[in-house]
């Protein structure tokens, strides 16, 4: 699946928007997936199971920066009135996102920020004003300036500033380590592995990384006459489904 599809399969909430179809163009030819939202209790706040799954992967690693986003979900009203008010209040406490978010933070991890704004907006799932055909451009202006109004108060806040800035600092800090060795990156996003030379005299086995393969390219290759059409290897990794057609990239 293309990272589009994910998102969108990832929001896909049964009681507003359709589930996701998928086809599948490998392996089994034309067998079709469904994908729908199943955000109810932890699945609503992946943070927790993303580091479970960190922490078994890299028993050995330190986490390093972990950012969560939240949607300013409005808390419910406490007060009970009708039987649909009290449905949804249920449906809310059964999807919170604030729970794991929580359990994230009693973890004192040295890098981590929920950005959330506690206060939250009034804002339904499906809130889309004004959505009169008559509108136009106006489509959905009014709970886009709302949207956009409550995240100018919220991001100026001297603590939210803060703590912006705090997060942006140590995500270039990673950023810029990552870039000191692309090769570990590149088997990391991709699972690249098996680098090999492309030259017919080399009877050298695989390389585990990029960075072996364009040391043993700089040692035997790089001087000869035609020592470039050998600095790329040849080297497996992942391969994703193909776009699917009609969509740009």
């Amino acid at each position: 699946m293309d990272v589009p599809q994910v998102g969108r399969a990832a929001t896909a909430a049964p009681l507003y928007f359709k589930e996701l179809k998928v086809r599948q163009k490998h392996g089994r030819k034309g067998q079709k997936y469904y994908f729908s939202d199943a955000g109810f209790g932890e699945l609503n706040n992946p943070t927790g199971v993303g580091l479970q799954e960190i922490e078994t992967l890299y028993p050995r690693q330190t986490i390093g920066a972990v950012l969560n986003v939240g949607t300013s979900r409005s808390k419910p009203d406490p007060t009970p009135r009708s039987v649909l008010h009290i449905v949804k209040k249920l449906a809310g406490n059964a999807t919170d996102p604030n729970i794991v978010a929580k359990q994230v933070a009693a973890r004192n991890l040295p890098h981590h920020w929920r950005f959330n704004d506690d206060r939250g907006i009034k804002i339904e799932l499906d809130d889309w004003k004004p959505n009169s055909r008559f509108s136009k451009g106006a489509s959905g202006s009014e709970t886009c300036q709302k949207i956009r109004s409550s995240f100018e108060w919220w991001s100026g806040q001297p603590q939210n500033i803060q703590w912006l800035q705090e997060c942006a600092r140590e995500l270039v800090t990673t950023r810029r380590g990552r870039s000191s060795d692309r090769s570990r990156w590149e088997q990391f996003a991709v699972g690249a592995h098996e680098y090999r030379c492309r030259h017919e005299g080399c009877q050298e086995e695989s390389y585990n990384s990029r960075h072996q393969f364009q040391s043993h390219w700089e040692n035997e290759h790089e001087g000869e006459a035609f020592g470039e059409d050998f600095e790329k290897p040849k080297f497996k990794r992942w391969v994703y489904q193909e776009r699917p057609e009609g969509q740009g990239r």
